[in-house]
């Protein structure tokens, strides 16, 4: 989500374009009014893309924070039982 909501602006960006650029040829300049209701098109796509980036970014660094804290106390407890296990290993 994090990776597709800005592609996706950024589409809505590019049809947005499209679009004003469409109108230009077709009604030249004499209408400016024609062309900015591509622009905005163009504009709330990409503010929402970013928007939505942004938002799901905070809560996907948090917990992936959170797994890598997990991870490590993991690795470190299956050390130490490892080395126990070795330990015990060794005793006839």
């Amino acid at each position: 989500m994090i990776t597709v909501a800005p592609l996706l602006g950024i589409f809505g960006t590019v049809l947005g374009i499209i679009s004003s650029f469409e109108m230009l040829g077709t009604s030249g300049i004499a209408d400016p009014k024609l062309v900015t209701s591509g622009i905005a098109q163009a504009l709330i796509t990409t503010a929402t893309g970013l928007g939505i980036a942004i938002i799901a970014v905070i809560p996907y660094n948090y917990f992936n924070s959170r797994i890598n804290h997990a991870i490590h106390i993991m690795e470190k407890y299956a050390t130490s039982l490892e080395v126990v296990y070795k330990k015990l290993e060794r005793k006839p």
